[in-house]
């Protein structure tokens, strides 16, 4: 079968090409696909999910996953389809992971992914206790914004749709408690009977055999419940991880997520991972100049698209489609060990290639714009200040202990322009001061 001929996502939504609404795509500068669904009523709701069925996301604490939970959320979640939402780190086990890990550029490329959960996210939540979840004049979320899993939550929940977030990625929590492959938490699954399908976010734990299990003992409509894994890249060609850098170093010319059934193997060195049968991809040109994180956010869309019509497929009472994978051609020339972290000569060999993590005043920019435009200044200037600190504090622990690590030498990317690398953090938000004119009881 041809590559050309892997399924692509399908037509229970409405694909519109052209350009985000959000400042996003002005800092992706990229002609994504929209997706949209008309609003559900109340009588849809119930033709579709009648039984009050959920899914489970299993989701990464990275950039990605919050901005495609936006456009996820908001879909199922007018067709009244349940979710429980668990937000999870990686638990490293060998020490080459942990070592490779460690290394400062891969610390620092863990840094901006996971900006939006660590600081953006703590934030607004400051401001919603206080002033309640910004919405609309009509009580609706605003159109042209972002909001993190935990906003979508608490907006759905309230709107009589079930929508619980679990974050269980806090590195100061025991392991068992961040473990998905703990049997507590296999227990939980298997004991729910609402589960009628999993996706897989960005998750970046191995999920092994007795939790897929406890998955898989559920059904909907007859239909086995599944663990969907959502790759961010070219199954075929990058298993593995961090494959926004190796599809940039391999010059690769194409943007794609897969998304397979989720598998286990113990014999395998790879542990099975995107190995499982095959569902479907969505594609885009990768463009020249774009950083890794552009490249990550910049199939939001198409990828909230994908996930939408696995589930919306599934609550339609059908199986989706899933095909072994070494029924493609494609197989044949599949890696046999999976990409991972960046060795340091990897890092310095990007620098040289024009691989680039991010711009980090312009990913701030693009954030404050894409979750507070529109805002009160006071919202947006403590955002800004907040994105801005948490980011120099790092640049400056980074550049640190790269020079510490690496007998001095600076980052490269520092080097190149050290006057626009560094960020210049605003002063916090300061309210309007009442001059005497203005003060109560003056005319």
């Amino acid at each position: 079968m041809a590559l050309n001929d892997l399924p692509k996502v399908s037509g229970t939504f409405t694909q519109v090409t052209g350009p985000q609404d959000s400042s996003l795509a002005t800092f992706m500068s990229a002609n994504d696909a929209a997706v949209s669904i008309s609003p559900g009523l109340d009588n849809q709701r119930q033709n579709l999910n009648p039984d009050n069925k959920k899914v489970v996301f299993i989701l990464g604490k990275t950039a990605a996953p919050n901005y495609i939970m936006r456009e996820v959320l908001e879909s199922i979640g007018e067709f009244g389809i349940n979710s429980d939402i668990y937000i999870t780190s990686s638990i490293l086990k060998s020490q080459a992971q942990k070592d490779k890990a460690a290394l400062p550029e891969n610390q620092n490329f863990s840094f901006y992914e996971h900006l939006i959960h660590d600081v953006l996210d703590p934030v607004l939540e400051r401001f919603d206790r206080r002033d309640g979840l910004q919405l609309d004049s009509y009580g609706n979320l605003h159109s042209h914004l972002q909001y993190t899993p935990r906003q979508m939550a608490e907006y759905y929940s309230n709107q009589g749709v079930s929508v619980n977030l679990y974050d269980i990625s806090d590195p100061s929590l025991p392991e068992k408690d961040r473990n998905i492959n703990d049997p507590s938490f296999v227990q939980k699954i298997a004991n729910d009977g609402d589960i009628a399908r999993a996706q897989n976010v960005r998750g970046m734990q191995i999920m092994q055999q007795p939790l897929i299990d406890a998955f898989e003992n559920h059904t909907m409509n007859g239909n086995t419940t599944r663990i969907v894994n959502n790759h961010p890249g070219d199954v075929f060609a990058f298993p593995g991880t961090n494959i926004a850098f190796w599809a940039r170093m391999k010059n690769y010319i194409q943007n794609v997520w897969t998304s397979h059934v989720i598998e286990y193997d113990s014999k395998d060195p790879n542990k099975g991972v995107d190995k499982g049968p095959f569902l479907r991809r969505t594609t885009d040109k990768l463009k020249a100049g774009k950083t890794l994180m552009q490249d990550m956010l910049g199939m939001k869309s198409r990828v909230a698209g994908m996930i939408v019509d696995d589930i919306t497929t599934v609550f339609n009472g059908a199986e989706p489609s899933a095909t072994p994978q070494a029924s493609y051609s494609q197989f044949a020339d599949k890696p046999k060990k999976n990409y991972t972290h960046a060795t340091h000569q990897e890092w310095l060999d990007a620098h040289k290639h024009g691989v680039k993590v991010v711009d980090p005043q312009k990913y701030i920019d693009a954030l404050v714009s894409d979750y507070a435009s529109g805002l009160s200044t006071e919202i947006r200037d403590t955002l800004k200040h907040e994105l801005a600190k948490a980011v120099r504090d790092w640049q400056d622990h980074y550049i640190d202990i790269y020079r510490k690590t690496y007998n001095g030498a600076n980052p490269p990317e520092y080097d190149a322009d050290p006057k626009n690398y560094l960020v210049q953090v605003p002063p916090p938000y300061s309210p309007p001061s009442q001059g005497l004119f203005s003060a109560p009881g003056n005319p």
